[in-house]
């Protein structure tokens, strides 16, 4: 579903978008659900969303594919366990050959994020738990796709996407989500941070850092 205002809304920062969103997901506060952030900006949005629901945090980490010879063009995204989302215009002009190599090396990429983010931790336990997916902002919503399907792979329950912005013609892609909460739709949307007054870059040990504090306060709680 769709929840948004007539007006434009305005993020403060990734901190205000993730209040929000919270917010909109109210119904799982307490529920044991498991938010999953999609670096980078998605898991500073998703700690906060985190916060707000008493939830757990952690991050399944993806990889674009870039066309070889013009690493601008991407054709397709790739998550730790390799799954992968490849693009239907694209992928038949490469070759098996080149498309092994390509993987192996984004394999090698993913790994060493993995290690990073989460100090090389599994993922925890999703069997039989609704998952929240968040990102910063979705345009083509690409990334998500791995991500989820690497859920449903580990048991998840229920999958659902969360975002701040997405493009007024929602992705195709969110139809593969049971559900999803978007806080503001663009008619208009050429850059994520268009909704954001604050919209810097996150470095990785941000990213790592966020992802500690989200742990440590999940264990103070329990404790």
């Amino acid at each position: 579903m769709y929840l948004y205002s007539e007006e434009q809304r305005t993020f403060k920062d990734r901190k205000d978008a993730g209040v929000q969103l919270g917010q909109a997901l109210e119904k799982y506060k307490d529920q044991n659900v498991l938010v999953i952030g999609i670096p980078n900006g998605g898991v500073e949005v998703g700690y906060f969303v985190a916060k707000h629901l008493n939830a757990e945090l952690s991050t399944i980490v993806t990889k674009k594919l870039p066309y070889p010879g013009q690493e601008e063009i991407t054709f397709g995204v790739m998550a730790e366990d390799g799954s992968v989302f490849i693009s239907e215009r694209i992928k038949h002009s490469i070759s098996r050959v080149e498309f092994e190599k390509l993987l192996n090396r984004q394999k090698q990429e993913l790994e060493r994020r993995v290690k990073f983010y989460r100090r090389g931790k599994e993922l925890p336990d999703m069997k039989g738990r609704t998952i929240i997916i968040v990102d910063d902002g979705i345009a083509t919503g690409a990334s998500l796709v791995p991500a989820m399907d690497m859920c449903k792979k580990r048991g998840a329950a229920k999958v659902i996407i969360a975002s701040p912005v997405a493009a007024k013609e929602r992705p195709a892609i969110l139809q593969r989500a049971d559900d999803y909460v978007i806080l503001e739709k663009l008619e208009f949307f050429y850059a994520v941070g268009q909704v954001y007054e604050e919209f810097g870059n996150l470095s990785d040990k941000a990213v790592a850092e966020i992802l500690k504090k989200a742990a440590d306060w999940k264990k103070d709680e329990s404790a």
